[in-house]
């Protein structure tokens, strides 16, 4: 007997600073990156915020995804330079519920 196997899956997470910012770019590549690790993407959530605040509401869309286990992988890409913050947030906010 044949076991299906079932991609994991992901959702992808852009967010720009500001209006004149498009966020185009991060999810055409976060796309082609899902595309080649195999990961089935559940949806996009996009939003135009500032990354100093938290209480931005598509990325507690997003948490709450991944702490009811509805999601395993969220997939962001970011600066090098805001790195380090970002995970901090989402590690931070995913260990404290």
């Amino acid at each position: 007997m044949a076991v299906a196997h079932i991609a994991p899956i992901a959702v992808i997470y852009c967010r720009v600073s500001t209006a004149d910012q498009s966020c185009e770019r991060q999810e055409r590549d976060l796309r082609a990156f899902a595309d080649r690790a195999g990961y089935q993407i559940a949806g996009v959530y996009i939003e135009t915020a500032s990354g100093a605040r938290n209480d931005r509401a598509e990325r507690k869309k997003v948490m709450a995804l991944a702490q009811r286990r509805e999601i395993g992988t969220i997939l962001v890409t970011c600066s090098c330079a805001t790195l380090s913050a970002a995970m901090r947030d989402f590690i931070g906010d995913f260990c404290s519920n």
